[in-house]
């Protein structure tokens, strides 16, 4: 029988991989799907430029000799102006940049404090014991769709 460039006969499917050919137990692509972000990446190719003088003079800058002003320049300058004008939204971005997001408090249902990983291990085994008692005992439970008795 031929074969093609692929291994393959005619009426036959891929050919059979190789024995030993990977470590049992082991990806045959460990790293995974090589990950590209091409939008962010002509974002840092864009904030990198130099800003065009046109648009400098415009906005009447005289850069320093040997000095580039970029985009990304231009840009925070712009967040920064709207700041000053009193928009929210640019002063709370240039905070959370500059100082880091404020943490919020996570709470439990009544505003106080979540339980700690031993009081929910605890109220978690007591609903399981609860629910094990039912099973048990051929009541349905309430929560279970499957188990939840249907009314026509």
């Amino acid at each position: 029988m031929e074969t093609d460039a692929k291994g393959r006969t005619a009426n036959s499917g891929p050919a059979p991989i190789p024995p030993n050919r990977w470590i049992a137990g082991q990806s045959g692509n460990p790293s995974g799907r090589p990950g590209t972000k091409p939008l962010s990446d002509a974002y840092r190719w864009m904030l990198g430029l130099a800003a065009p003088a046109k648009l400098l003079k415009r906005l009447g800058f005289d850069p320093l000799p040997g000095k580039t002003i970029t985009m990304a320049h231009l840009i925070a300058l712009g967040q920064g102006v709207s700041a000053v004008k009193g928009k929210s939204e640019p002063a709370r971005e240039i905070a959370d940049r500059v100082e880091g997001k404020v943490p919020q408090a996570i709470t439990g249902a009544d505003g106080g404090p979540l339980l700690s990983g031993a009081a929910a291990l605890a109220e978690l085994l007591a609903l399981s014991a609860v629910a094990r008692e039912r099973r048990l005992a051929g009541e349905p439970s309430p929560d279970d769709p499957i188990e939840a008795e249907v009314v026509p």
